[in-house]
């Protein structure tokens, strides 16, 4: 039997488990908990992490053997949000029509600065348009015909954040 165990602490000294579990589980799995269920949130929450092996007295070296384990995509989402309020990708801009062929239009739905820049980026990573404007106008009709047949992403970056939205051209 390998057991996992995972602990928290806010920075107090004190580490409560969250986790302890002897089933072993050879897939990626999803794992949520909330924070102040365990801890009062802080900037200080750290996460432990211990996957070792059992021991059996009776055996070479007491019965240990090599032991992995993975963790992957943290999310910490109990704590107040640092920095800038992000503006959320659903509620700040619409594009149409997806699929393209001459033009993309974009829509601003909710406020944001003043200053902005709208980027197209191709498939490679490539920034193909490049332009900063003006978001008193809430429309704007961005030029696609010569682009190339494929997936891009536009960015809108502002000082709030940036929102990727994915497009296709299609001639």
């Amino acid at each position: 039997m390998i057991p996992w165990r995972v602990y928290i602490t806010n920075g107090d000294g004190s580490w409560i488990k969250i986790e302890n579990t002897y089933t072993p589980d050879h897939s990626w799995r999803g794992n949520a908990f909330r924070v102040s269920d365990y801890v009062s949130p802080t900037d200080q929450v750290q996460l432990k992490f211990i996957a070792s092996d059992s021991t059996m007295t009776n055996f070479d070296l007491s019965g240990q053997s090599l032991v992995e384990a993975g963790v992957d995509d943290l999310f910490i989402w109990d704590l107040a949000p640092v920095g800038l309020d992000e503006i959320s990708p659903d509620k700040a801009l619409s594009i149409y029509p997806n699929p393209a062929d001459e033009k993309l239009v974009m829509q601003i739905l909710s406020s944001v600065s003043k200053a902005a820049t709208v980027q197209i980026v191709n498939a490679l990573g490539e920034i193909v348009f490049n332009e900063p404007i003006d978001t008193d106008q809430k429309q704007f009709i961005l030029p696609v015909k010569n682009l190339e047949d494929g997936f891009y992403a536009l960015n809108f970056i502002t000082d709030r954040g940036t929102v990727r939205k994915k497009f296709l051209v299609q001639h």
